[in-house]
């Protein structure tokens, strides 16, 4: 049984978890296993990807509401679920706005609900969502404010980038954006941590097994996302445009 703690973790967490000893940890550590299991098939989904999901629980036991990340398929995942909490909090760490990752679970069993990150809730939505609800209310945002989005989503790529983190998986799923129009980088299943600033070759590039051959695979580049955003909110006719 093993279980990390962020040193950022909440005040109010910290209070409900009062885990000061290793011992304590290991205690809470089972408990949350046990407890979050019973909530898994009972609270709201958040989303589902290729390798892992995350759900919402209201849980008391924490001290707030959380949501909870499981990795159902390690086999194909890029950066084990441990690792992905380490990058994760790197990115938070070096001033990335992204859902903070408090605790990493990893229990005793093969279960994939064995091993899981628990982080804090945003109050927000990923861009597909927030594009559906755009245009199932007929509703267009402000070219300022969307200027103001763009601005905020380049400086959350560059902040990860002078961390040495690269997302290498930003697409509508994986950027959130919250009540007050700012960005948040999630899912760093498919990230990366390197120094290699300059060798994009190495950086946006995997070797994966397809049909039993060792292939290379190019990754999308994170800047690339900005590109993607603009065609998109373009072609949806989502901006208000001003006419004077």
């Amino acid at each position: 049984m093993r279980v990390e703690v962020s040193e950022h973790i909440p005040d109010e967490i910290k209070k409900a978890l009062n885990i000061e000893t290793e011992e304590l940890k290991e205690i809470f550590a089972r408990e949350a296993i046990k407890f979050l299991k019973e909530k898994y098939e009972k609270e709201e989904k958040l989303g589902r990807g290729n390798i892992g999901e995350v759900w919402y629980a209201s849980a008391k036991r924490f001290g707030c509401n959380v949501c909870v990340k499981n990795n159902y398929r390690p086999e194909v995942s890029m950066n084990s679920l441990e690792k992905e909490y380490y990058i994760q909090t790197d990115f938070y760490e070096a001033g990335g706005r992204t859902p903070l990752p408090f605790m990493y679970i990893e229990g005793d069993g093969d279960d994939n609900l064995e091993k899981l990150m628990v982080m804090e809730t945003v109050d927000g939505s990923n861009f597909e969502e927030y594009i559906d609800r755009l245009k199932d209310k007929d509703e267009k945002i402000k070219k300022e404010d969307f200027d103001n989005i763009i601005e905020d989503l380049k400086k959350q790529i560059k902040i990860a980038h002078q961390a040495g983190v690269y997302h290498r998986d930003l697409d509508f799923k994986n950027v959130m954006i919250d009540s007050e129009n700012k960005v948040y980088l999630i899912d760093f299943g498919e990230s990366k941590k390197t120094r290699l600033s300059g060798d994009e070759d190495e950086i946006y590039t995997q070797e994966v097994i397809r049909n039993g051959q060792r292939i290379t695979e190019k990754l999308p580049k994170d800047d690339d996302f900005i590109r993607k955003l603009k065609i998109k909110f373009n072609q949806e006719g989502l901006i208000e445009r001003n006419l004077t």
